[in-house]
């Protein structure tokens, strides 16, 4: 019911923020602003698109993050030569020429 004024109401309580939803709010925002740009972008006459959702990634998507994560450093972020370091990683360890060409798109799509 109706007790009291609003304004003696005490202020709400906010908790602790939680990093991790925040970060994946922004990249869910990031990924809609992305894919509107590429809709614009888009052949005449298509309609429709598609998202599409994964709970997890292809091993050589693992592959690839775990060789971004040694590549980082916390004070400078990646180096400027990290296509270069990229491409040589490809070289190394990646044998299909396809699946160079989706790594390196994935790299650069995860850099930013």
């Amino acid at each position: 019911g109706n007790i009291g004024l609003a304004i003696r109401a005490p202020w709400p309580v906010a908790e602790e923020e939680d990093k991790i939803l925040t970060r994946q709010a922004r990249f869910l925002r990031e990924s809609i602003k992305h894919f509107r740009s590429q809709a614009g972008r888009a052949k005449k006459g298509w309609m429709r698109a598609s998202i599409l959702v994964n709970d997890s990634y292809p091993q050589w998507k693992i592959d690839t993050l775990v060789w971004m994560q040694g590549q980082y450093d916390v004070s400078s972020g990646f180096s400027p030569g990290f296509m270069k370091d990229l491409k040589d990683y490809t070289a190394k360890f990646v044998k299909d020429k396809k699946l160079i060409k989706f790594t390196m798109q994935f790299a650069s799509f995860m850099k930013k």
